[in-house]
């Protein structure tokens, strides 16, 4: 059953519009809706299409919120970009994603499935967490942090 994304679109353009600014994923990062209603999300000079919201796992989410510190995060990591990236780019974006330069970090990845999960839930993103430190001592901006954030999604 199709759904008609103009009220998804509007509800998602009224919710940014009284959102604190400062929460949001900054403009030039943030997910587009084309006039048909899929969604794009850039990831640095590049923009993939989103599979559709109802397409989407959360499982792999939650693979990443349980993810211990070994690499169990970048798995998990993975399958929640194989799980928001259109099977028409899959390929496409495997592809910049290998041949980049510099090459992508873990930021450019949370930052683009921060973006892909503030488009398809209509929520905005909230702010780093930069004061707490993570096991690695690293500050707020690590993917300790970033996996509570977007864990939070869910």
């Amino acid at each position: 059953m199709a759904t008609n994304p103009k009220p998804e679109r509007e509800a998602a353009q009224v919710q940014l519009a009284v959102s604190d600014a400062k929460t949001l994923v900054p403009e030039e990062e943030r997910a587009r809706v084309d006039e048909e209603g899929a969604v794009y999300v850039p990831l640095r000079d590049e923009v993939f299409k989103l599979k559709p919201t109802e397409e989407v796992s959360l499982f792999p989410l939650m693979q990443w919120a349980a993810a211990d510190e070994s690499g169990a995060n970048l798995a998990a990591l993975f399958r929640i970009l194989q799980s928001l990236v259109h099977e028409d780019d899959w390929g496409k974006f495997s592809n910049f994603a290998n041949t980049a330069k510099p090459r992508l970090d873990i930021k450019d990845y949370v930052n683009f499935q921060n973006a892909a999960f503030e488009a398809l839930s209509a929520n905005p993103t909230g702010p780093q967490e930069s004061s707490s430190a993570t096991s690695s001592g690293t500050s707020g901006t690590s993917t300790g942090s970033s996996r509570r954030k977007a864990a939070s999604k869910g």
